[in-house]
């Protein structure tokens, strides 16, 4: 049985992955944008 605060790690760093993805993918966007 894996422990909460196994659990509490495994979330925060996949919610940092998602808001680094979504960070990079909406300067991303911009940057296209501002080429086109």
């Amino acid at each position: 049985m894996t422990s909460l605060r196994t659990v509490f790690a495994v979330l925060s760093s996949l919610h940092f992955v998602v808001q680094h993805f979504c960070l990079m993918t909406s300067t991303g966007v911009v940057h296209v944008q501002g080429l086109h």
